[in-house]
């Protein structure tokens, strides 16, 4: 048994919950399943039996702390704020998921998510996307809601950087993900205070991170 990674094939079928998964085709790479690698963690995209797709998230060893599951409980809270729907997740434990970690232990305090439409910010911007000045506009203008609606609740992001932004374009919806290390009154400490991305980080946040109230205005001033 693997406890650093979850190796699975593509089209393999996952049981969560009573409900089987199979593992999804790359849209890109055709033959290889679709998985993303971040800065602590992976995540694969599944297909349900619906229309629907999800994203099984499991975190590198340093981070998998069992805080995550208070974290979860916390974060479904705000779960239908603007730019959170990440926040509708699934926490697995050798509690609550006890065969399926006991198959894939790298799953422990893993999560399962909604699999959010469209690009990160990131993408738009390296493979230079064309956008009208309406369309830039519009998606300044949502970007801007989601993380003042955030803030007058007393929460933060923490680490808004093009990575961490997903652009549904079609729709003019922007998503958060990376959501674990989200500053807020009953959510812990993170194992390591966020400093920001290169290109949203100001010069004190490298140094002592930027875990607070107010730690996403500078990284969003960027991005707008």
């Amino acid at each position: 048994m693997n406890k650093a990674q979850v190796k699975l094939e593509l089209n393999e079928l996952i049981t969560i919950d009573n409900a089987v998964y199979h593992v999804a085709e790359h849209p890109a790479l055709p033959g290889v399943p679709y998985i993303q690698r971040g800065a602590r963690g992976f995540v694969i995209q599944l297909k349900s039996p619906g229309p629907e797709r999800y994203a099984l998230k499991y975190f590198k060893l340093k981070y998998r702390v069992p805080d995550l599951v208070s974290i979860g409980k916390a974060l479904r809270q705000y779960a239908d704020l603007p730019g959170l729907r990440a926040a509708y997740r699934t926490v697995f434990t050798t509690q609550t998921h006890p065969e399926l970690i006991r198959r894939y232990p790298a799953l422990e305090y893993g999560v399962l998510m909604p699999w959010l439409p469209g690009t990160t910010w990131f993408d738009v911007i390296t493979r230079r996307v064309p956008l009208s000045a309406l369309e830039s506009l519009q998606l300044a203008q949502t970007a801007a809601r989601v993380l003042a609606a955030l803030e007058a609740r007393g929460l933060a992001h923490c680490d808004i950087a093009g990575a961490n932004v997903m652009v549904d374009r079609a729709n003019q919806r922007v998503e958060l993900v990376d959501i674990e290390e989200m500053y807020g009154a009953t959510l812990p400490r993170p194992v390591e205070f966020p400093a920001g991305q290169d290109g949203y980080q100001h010069k004190r946040s490298a140094i002592k991170g930027q875990w607070s109230a107010v730690g996403d205005r500078f990284g969003a001033a960027v991005l707008i």
